[in-house]
């Protein structure tokens, strides 16, 4: 049996393929002895008053996390992390606290990658929603939909739609299929985008979706778009681009195949935050 103070959901999966019981001192214990499986969250060293969540497993701490490993080879400071986040000084800095508590920001304040990723990945958990048919841009009422996109473009500092997933994969270079009739999922910018899009669109069988909307669960995903390559020769290529952070995100969800597709992927003009 491995013990340790935390492991990561990477390190994890490892020692489950592996066959290994291990104790995460965090909180978890797996152990596996044929027929008995034991997998389950148990008390931790620390005291039961005053025991805080996880720091990533808060809507804050995830923000923060985002914006640290969207820039791995960058110091971000306080009030850069707020900017990016829109969260309050005080929260920002309970969270780079807790993160170098956790020992998942280096003491030169940089994330400590790829841990701090795989953490991220573990609590990244979007509920799409599959649509029966393809927004478009010019696709009314624009108030609504909350969509902000002018000519393939992202309004200038506003939030708005962005797709992810492995149409954003594909435009960002990842080595991966995704053709013209690849399913594009949407991050959307609030609750009533959200609703709106369902109520217009309509809602589909996840197998025969034209394709779906989810919101982010790093909310400023919808606000820092990035323009798409038109010439990329996908449905995407019309619409802005979330970070190639939060593409990676949703790729880590594919144990498999995404994990294979990341250990190669390197988007131009983004640091790696996924890899040693």
């Amino acid at each position: 049996m491995l013990v340790a103070e935390r492991l990561s959901p990477a390190a994890r999966d490892v020692l489950n393929t592996k066959g290994w019981a291990w104790l995460d001192l965090s909180g978890h214990l797996r152990l596996v002895r044929w027929p008995v499986v034991i997998d389950a969250d148990v008390p931790t060293r620390e005291p039961a008053v005053g025991r805080r969540r996880p720091v990533l497993a808060t809507d804050v701490g995830l923000d923060v996390a985002c914006a640290l490993l969207a820039h791995p080879l960058d110091r971000q400071s306080v009030r850069r992390v707020v900017g990016i986040t829109a969260r309050s000084i005080s929260s920002v800095q309970r969270t780079l606290t807790a993160l170098d508590d956790a020992g998942l920001r280096d003491r030169q304040g940089l994330p400590v990658t790829p841990d701090l990723f795989w953490e991220a990945a573990g609590h990244w958990r979007p509920q799409r929603m599959p649509l029966r048919r393809l927004p478009k841009t010019t696709d009314e009422p624009q108030a609504l939909l909350e969509m902000r996109v002018d000519g393939g473009l992202p309004a200038a500092g506003l939030a708005g739609w962005a797709i992810g997933g492995d149409v954003a994969a594909r435009v960002w270079g990842a080595d991966m299929v995704a053709t013209l009739q690849y399913p594009v999922d949407f991050y959307v910018p609030s609750e009533n985008a959200l609703r709106a899009a369902v109520s217009l669109y309509e809602e589909a069988p996840f197998h025969d979706r034209a394709a779906a909307v989810a919101l982010p669960p790093a909310r400023w995903a919808c606000r820092q778009r990035v323009p798409a390559n038109s010439g990329s020769g996908t449905q995407g290529s019309r619409w802005p681009l979330v970070h190639p952070l939060f593409v990676a995100l949703d790729l880590a969800q594919d144990p498999a195949r995404g994990r294979e597709i990341l250990a190669t992927w390197e988007p131009e003009g983004s640091g790696v935050a996924w890899r040693d």
